[in-house]
């Protein structure tokens, strides 16, 4: 998980600030729902 994360980060040299990280995880988070949404309709 940390090393998938790790690639996701664009290697601009700043280091990637806490809200970003945190809206990265947000979006994994809304991804996991709709799909165990769309599991558990099916």
């Amino acid at each position: 998980m940390q090393h998938k994360i790790g690639l996701e980060i664009p290697t601009t040299g700043n280091r990637p600030t806490k809200s970003s990280l945190i809206l990265q995880n947000k979006k994994a988070l809304l991804q996991m729902v709709l799909v165990l949404t769309v599991y558990m309709l099916a």
